[in-house]
């Protein structure tokens, strides 16, 4: 199929034709972030001769200025529909985590860039972060209403300056091949957001109509760590866990029933990781008042039988999906469900008993934004030609309170005996400068661990315990002890009323100051006594 042939947005792309340089067909976007890392591709396509554009790019990258190049372009040859094309891949490594890098590539005698920020290291539980999502895109299907509609989202999204940018699925109508006009509105359009933070997709079931569209895994560079990669897998980004399935019946690579690969890794992936948000995309709809509700759609009812009860389970707190096109914001027990829809299709048809907000014929995209145990989030529409809210809430994860002290514990601890009725303690703060419980039981006792998530105060029992100290401070006079006894302190350290293991120590008051006195006392006259014996033996020697 000739290269020509496609019209996007009234202009004929026959520029390429006429011997214009070829060097970004595709404008440069950013896949696969990790904290030190980031792969930038960029396509370009045949000439005017029909040869194809083989020149090599680089891309030069720095914190303030170019200083730095990269030039390992790994090259890939495909076929798109017929035709030969070049996807250009460069993978910027060593980067400092959570750090803004401008970059421009260069490619074909042309050159195009932008910036990004790295994602933050795996143990900054500080650092907050954001992401943009969309879903049902339909680029292609409904005429380019939607392509206006895609296009205000990411210029809204792109302002925000997100991490991620997280895709639901149905980006496309019919599983076009990458060089349709469908796939060409995605690049082109959405090029100030994909430029800026990585793409994350979840296939929806239009890509598989009717097989998945032509050149797609190598378009793309996504994690790999699921089964049946690429379209299964999960990445972090500071303290959020992302976990994107691929879920939907015209699916020809994964299956999705409670006895599938998909299934086994899903949940294992979700035990398994230690971050306190936990995220899962997928595509079709689980809870519904619009056309897929539960009672009317056989797969929304397979994912209320078989996956809720194990996001419960793992404590999933939002699940973020589309193929409804309308809005809804639904929860059951503390996972919330949100479906977004760049189209304006379904109105709402039956009772969904978990919904809280529901818009028939809705056309939404949405912002997360995670701050330690919040997650703020923004829900904007497109209606005659400008952004408009349509729905914000906040969810709080005590959880966070917990995964981020779990695994730290003060340092330095000392207890120094002062007086009989009193011990020092003296610790220095973890690395996340969490405030400290200080416990204290006799030595002869057993520790009770506390409970997470209760507020003790100074003066509550633990168990056998008492606490004696809960603050900021890095030392504490414990004092109204009894003399010459042994005491045990535990050491914890707390966020939000959640605790680490703790650290302990050891220490025994002095003995009272006229026991000291007769001690004393007692001592010297033995030792007098014992010359006195030694000098009168020594005297009565011949």
């Amino acid at each position: 199929m000739g290269f020509g042939r496609w019209f996007v947005g009234g202009f004929v792309l026959a520029c390429w034709a006429t011997g214009v340089p070829a060097a970004f067909w595709r404008t440069p976007y950013l896949q696969n972030m990790t904290p030190t890392a980031v792969t930038i591709m960029w396509w370009n396509y045949t000439n005017g001769a029909g040869q194809v554009d083989g020149e090599a790019g680089w891309v030069e990258y720095g914190t303030a200025t170019y200083d730095y190049r990269a030039a390992a372009d790994h090259m890939i040859t495909n076929i798109f529909d017929g035709d030969t094309g070049i996807v250009h891949r460069i993978t910027l490594e060593n980067l400092a985590a959570n750090t803004e890098y401008l970059y421009r590539v260069i490619c074909g005698g042309a050159t195009n860039g932008s910036s990004f920020r790295t994602f933050p290291a795996a143990t900054d539980y500080n650092a907050s972060v954001s992401f943009a999502v969309q879903g049902d895109m339909s680029l292609g299907q409904f005429g380019w209403g939607y392509d206006a509609t895609y296009r205000a989202f990411c210029n809204w999204q792109a302002s925000l300056r997100p991490n991620a940018f997280l895709l639901l699925g149905d980006i496309v109508s019919f599983g076009e091949p990458l060089l349709s006009n469908a796939w060409h509105s995605f690049f082109t359009n959405g090029a100030p957001l994909l430029a800026k933070c990585p793409a994350y997709i979840t296939l929806g079931n239009h890509e598989f109509w009717p097989t998945l569209s032509d050149g797609y895994d190598t378009a793309f560079s996504i994690p790999t760590n699921g089964p049946g990669a690429p379209h299964v897998y999960s990445f972090d980004c500071g303290i959020a866990h992302i976990t994107v399935c691929e879920i939907n019946n015209d699916s020809t690579t994964h299956d999705f029933d409670q006895d599938s690969p998909q299934f086994i890794w899903i949940t294992n992936d979700l035990a398994r990781t230690s971050k306190p948000w936990k995220i899962v995309l997928l595509h079709h709809t689980v809870f519904s008042s619009g056309k897929y509700n539960v009672g009317s759609y056989p797969t929304s009812r397979m994912l209320t039988n078989c996956y809720v009860p194990e996001f419960e389970k793992y404590n999933v707190n939002l699940c973020l999906n589309g193929h409804d096109h309308l809005y809804e914001h639904s929860a059951k027990s503390n996972t919330h469900y949100m479906t977004l829809s760049a189209v304006t299709q379904y109105d709402i048809q039956y009772a969904n008993p978990y919904s809280i907000k529901c818009i028939g014929k809705q056309n939404a995209a949405a912002l997360l934004a995670i701050t330690g145990a919040v997650c703020t989030i923004t829900v904007k529409g497109y209606s005659y030609k400008q952004i408009e809210a349509v729905d914000s809430f906040a969810l709080t994860n005590t959880a966070y309170y917990y995964f981020t002290v779990k695994d730290v514990n003060p340092g330095d601890l000392a207890a120094l005996p002062i007086a009989a009725n009193q011990i020092d303690l003296l610790w220095s703060k973890d690395a996340r400068n969490h405030n400290v419980m200080v416990v204290r039981k006799h030595s002869t006792a057993a520790w009770t661990a506390p409970a997470q998530g209760v507020p003790y105060a100074a003066g509550a029992s633990i168990g056998n315990g008492l606490v004696v100290y809960k603050g900021g401070a890095t030392v504490h006079e414990d004092t109204t002890l009894s003399p010459n006894t042994t005491y045990d302190y535990m050491v914890y350290s707390e966020n939000g009323d959640y605790y680490s293991a703790g650290v302990t120590t050891q220490a025994t008051t002095t003995p009272e100051p006229g026991l000291v006195a007769w001690a004393s006392m007692t001592l010297l006259a033995l030792r007098r006594k014992a010359a006195r014996a030694s000098w009168q033996q020594a005297a009565a020697r011949p």
